[in-house]
């Protein structure tokens, strides 16, 4: 088997990194948005659409790496509500482990009225504030400009389709 393994696990930790799906509220908003970002990711050479996520300093809890990298990514300050189970990406090729963080922002915050990303030198992070009724069409836009979307992303917006195609 061909096999890509992280090497970038901290001892204390079993998983990698973090994705955090941002549930933004307040302000002029009449509906509950999300984040999602757009960037550049050379093994598919071309812009893929995921959630904000980052690898797990040393040290660090999920909860401190996810509010960590949803500042540096997206500039947006938050609150965690919610730490799901660690989940794998592609258990046929890497031994990568991920938790999603839920955090909530509030636009209310002074801090998230202009919020000013602090990226890496080789980030080129694109942020995009998108209503949940919204996201599928989002994601189909994106795909329309070229993006390839990520999969956990793709499924959160299948399964908030079929929760409202179902009357769940």
């Amino acid at each position: 088997w061909d096999v890509a393994a992280r090497t970038t696990r901290s001892g204390h930790s079993e998983v990698d990194a973090v994705d955090i799906l941002a549930l933004v509220s307040g302000g002029t908003l009449k509906e509950t948005h999300t984040l999602i970002v757009t960037q550049f990711r050379p093994p598919l050479n071309r812009q893929v659409v995921e959630l904000p996520a980052g690898l797990i300093d040393a040290g660090e809890s999920p909860e401190t790496a996810a509010l960590r990298e949803l500042l540096e990514e997206t500039g947006y300050h938050g609150e965690v509500a919610q730490l799901l189970t660690p989940t794998c990406l592609s258990p046929g090729m890497t031994n990568e482990r991920t938790q999603t963080v839920v955090v909530k922002i509030d636009l209310n915050d002074p801090r998230n009225h202009n919020p000013i990303p602090s990226q890496e030198e080789t980030e080129n992070i694109s942020t995009h504030l998108v209503p949940l009724s919204r996201l599928s069409a989002s994601l189909k836009e994106l795909e329309g400009k070229g993006c390839e979307v990520y999969s956990g992303l793709q499924l959160l917006a299948v399964g908030l389709d079929l929760k409202a195609q179902l009357g769940l």
